[in-house]
């Protein structure tokens, strides 16, 4: 539980979403591609991973508000976690997931 107050109190992300987004990525990129679209695939990506996380994520928001109405939903909250999120894969994991994993 430390690392989801850290996350919140002092980061101000919600560690959940960011698992659902990372989460929509590689579920897209496993489940939902097509060998056939090879004309802008990065792009088809993105849309799906967006479509996805967003479905999951406001799913989780409605739970998490039905589970205590007095608090007000954290949309803003949400979608600077998105942003970091798409940013973190794009800028850092993409690229040492190119890396080959070399065995002896």
């Amino acid at each position: 539980m430390e690392i989801l107050d850290f996350f919140k109190e002092k980061l101000n992300l919600d560690l959940i979403i960011i698992i659902l987004v990372l989460g929509a990525g590689f579920f897209q990129k496993k489940y939902l591609y097509t060998p056939w679209n090879k004309k802008d695939s990065s792009h088809d990506g993105a849309i799906k991973t967006l479509a996805i996380s967003a479905a999951f994520t406001i799913v989780y928001l409605i739970l998490l508000h039905l589970q205590d109405k007095t608090q007000p939903i954290p949309a803003v909250r949400s979608f600077v976690t998105y942003c970091v999120t798409t940013s973190f894969y794009e800028l850092l994991l993409k690229p040492l997931m190119k890396f080959p994993c070399s065995s002896p």
